[in-house]
């Protein structure tokens, strides 16, 4: 059955917005996903226009600056946006966009590079998912890199938690088949470069890399 319910909508507003970094900034793994967004950043034309989505608090806004190319945050949230904001300050190469992502309101080819870090494991089916992809293709013009939660080695505790959590009403994070989802990924337009694991998760977080 497909959804019509973004978890984001409901999942990160007030004090979840507010204390997002601080919870975040020494995790191994937060650094591993930021090395791997700096290498792709470094790949990218000088001047070229880069979408965040969804942007949260803005994790990427001073790495995508930091090499003169142009920020475009986007993000459902709008206690996310706030923190974001800040620390765009005044800067005229960045702003920021209240969005769905299936829905963006931007035109055709608006950006060359698009980022999206730890969205996937919120959509609730693989027809949102799809969706959302496609959404990605059409706003951007190059490439794009999008992380998923694999499934692998989930041990049968997990996989009963997970079966529980899927039918509460509380957004719960997903798991992929990385075919699978290779397969979504092709059939919303987009050719699969690339995928590289997050050394840091043991196998459960990898990287596609798109064109």
């Amino acid at each position: 059955m497909k959804s019509d319910l973004n978890p984001a909508a409901s999942k990160y507003v007030g004090d979840v917005a507010k204390n997002y970094d601080e919870r975040r900034k020494d995790k191994p793994i937060t650094k591993a996903d930021d090395a791997f967004i700096a290498k792709f950043l470094d790949s990218c034309e000088q001047g070229a226009k880069v979408l965040d989505l969804p942007a949260g608090t803005g994790r990427a806004v001073s790495a995508v600056l930091d090499r003169q190319l142009h920020y475009i945050g986007a993000d459902i949230s709008e206690d996310m946006l706030a923190v974001c904001k800040q620390k765009i300050g005044d800067r005229s190469d960045a702003r920021t966009i209240v969005v769905d992502a299936r829905s963006t309101g931007l035109p055709d080819d608006a950006v060359d590079y698009l980022i999206s870090i730890k969205f996937m494991k919120w959509l609730p089916d693989d027809d949102f998912v799809t969706d959302v992809l496609k959404e990605f293709r059409r706003v951007c013009r190059k490439s794009a890199i999008v992380n998923i939660k694999v499934d692998k080695n989930i041990s049968l505790s997990k996989k009963i938690i997970g079966l529980l959590r899927s039918h509460s009403s509380r957004p719960h994070a997903r798991f992929f088949n990385e075919d699978r989802f290779a397969n979504l990924c092709s059939q919303a337009g987009w050719t699969v470069r690339e995928v590289v694991e997050n050394p840091e998760s043991k196998g459960r977080v990898k990287f596609f890399v798109l064109d």
